[in-house]
């Protein structure tokens, strides 16, 4: 069932390369755009788009979904995957995360949420996924107020989504998911930085990255460290 797992997810990230690129040049401009960016319709319009975000959505998925297997789980990865890849990909150019597409995803997020835990049977689900906001969301939040030209809002935003769908699989891929992402971006930003000469890194990639990695590595290495 692990492998049904992984193909039923590899076939909603695909949907990243169907309705990318529309999705792209649909989004409003910010009313103060940065110096320098790109147009999201300049972007949507980038040769074999589409093909792109299809793969980077299909791998992504699959191996979410080996990590998460055929359980109640899945069902707000199938929204998150195309979600983040999409994000990743508009963050990596523009280093802006639109709340256009942030703000309404936390509604549909939150109803597969409810949809998992009705299949799941039991509330543990639910408070997971609600920690898993609290907690993950709490892990911007905080850098954000300290150092708001480190960390963007809309990476505030984004981890709460990623955090109810961490705590969906469980408390080990939601805190490893978490800090992975987060170290992630930090690393990626002193890194590159003095190549780039950016101050903001984009942190979507990274997010979505670690949270894929959580689901995955989140038991075996937790497992790992406390034997």
């Amino acid at each position: 069932m692990t492998a049904l797992a992984a193909v039923v997810l590899a076939c909603a990230g695909a949907i990243a390369g169907a309705l990318g690129p529309s999705v792209i040049a649909r989004l409003p401009e910010p009313k103060e755009p940065a110096e320098g960016k790109v147009r999201y319709r300049d972007i949507a319009s980038t040769p074999r788009l589409a093909s792109w975000l299809a793969g980077a959505g299909a791998a992504t998925g699959a191996i979410a979904g080996v990590g998460i297997g055929w359980n109640p789980a899945l069902w707000p990865w199938l929204y998150v995957i195309p979600l983040g890849v999409v994000l990743s990909y508009i963050d990596l150019r523009t280093r802006l995360l639109p709340s256009r597409l942030i703000v309404p995803s936390y509604f549909v997020v939150a109803a597969l949420v409810g949809i998992a835990a009705a299949f799941d049977g039991r509330t543990d689900l639910l408070v997971r996924a609600a920690v898993g906001w609290l907690v993950v969301g709490g892990l911007y939040f905080i850098p954000w107020l300290i150092y708001p030209k480190g960390v963007g809002y809309g990476d505030v935003r984004l981890s709460g989504i990623l955090g109810l769908a961490l705590g969906c699989v469980g408390w080990q891929p939601m805190l490893v998911g978490a800090w992975l992402g987060f170290l992630l971006g930090g690393l990626s930003g002193l890194l590159l930085r003095p190549f780039t000469g950016l101050k903001m890194n984009a942190h979507g990639p990274a997010m979505v990255v670690g949270a894929v990695s959580g689901v995955v590595f989140g038991v075996p290495l937790v497992n790992a460290l406390q034997r």
